[in-house]
């Protein structure tokens, strides 16, 4: 119940449909195998987690299935991460990948993935959700990327300060924009654990 009524808050705060029903989703024209994200590092085990996020001018849907994740502070991270991706949009901060209009490369995937991923980091402590299971969670998703990158040869510091300028680029647009009133009314937390 606490993962939908935060579900729910979230489409409130920024005006993304986050749904629950995969039919939203085909009928965007995306196929089950198109957007598999597999977020099992948030999710437990033994069910099935899947979210995804589609974002372009005309599409902007989140797929999230509540109470799907083992707790609360899971479903946050991973909700962060998926409406991190739709910061990209030409309408907020305008990341390259999301003006591309193909595939995109194993490196422009794994750029956007790293960004995607400490946005929803670096929220999940300013809004004061973090756990030490999900800063745990965050830093070997980050490293999984890195590692992609480094296996591409597109690792490099620049390329690091890149990231992290989009990155706080993103923040700073979520801070502004979905949780300008963070601190007088704040979203819904985790219990302690």
């Amino acid at each position: 119940m606490e993962q939908e009524q935060f579900m729910n808050e979230m489409m409130a705060r920024t005006g993304i449909k986050i749904t629950a029903n995969i039919l939203d989703i085909m009928k965007a024209g995306i196929t089950p195998m198109m957007f598999i994200e597999s977020n099992a590092v948030y999710g437990n085990p033994k069910k099935f987690d899947i979210t995804t996020g589609i974002t372009n001018d005309a599409i902007e849907t989140v797929f999230m299935c509540p109470n799907s994740m083992k707790n609360l502070a899971c479903f946050q991270a991973a909700l962060l991460h998926e409406l991190a991706h739709a910061t990209g949009q030409a309408s907020r901060c305008n990341r390259t990948i999301m003006a591309v209009n193909r595939e995109p490369t194993k490196v422009e995937y794994s750029r956007e993935e790293i960004v995607a991923e400490s946005v929803a980091a670096n929220m999940m402590r300013l809004l004061e959700w973090e756990t030490e299971e999900t800063k745990r969670l965050h830093v070997r998703y980050i490293e999984d990327y890195q590692m992609v990158l480094m296996s591409e040869n597109a690792y490099s510091r620049e390329v690091m300060e890149e990231l992290a300028k989009e990155v706080q680029t993103s923040i700073d647009f979520m801070m502004t924009n979905w949780f300008k009133d963070y601190g007088q009314q704040k979203p819904m937390q985790q219990e302690a654990v």
